[in-house]
């Protein structure tokens, strides 16, 4: 039975890839402009959609895969 399970086993990667933890859409405080940002991991996060809108903050939503 478990080595019929390994066949349906997938990487970390595509696992990412369909819960959407890849791609976010952000967007600066006081703004309602959306850029796309990869990564998964707040400082990921914090280095591209922190200095792009600097002192304003920001936030971040996963983007669902289709």
């Amino acid at each position: 039975m478990k080595e019929i399970f390994l066949n349906f086993q997938l990487s970390k990667d595509k696992m990412n890839a369909l819960k959407g933890g890849q791609k976010q859409a952000c967007h600066c405080g006081g703004s309602s402009l959306i850029f796309h940002v990869e990564g998964t991991k707040y400082e990921e996060l914090e280095a591209t959609a922190g200095e792009r809108c600097g002192s304003a903050g920001w936030a971040c939503t996963p983007v669902k895969a289709n």
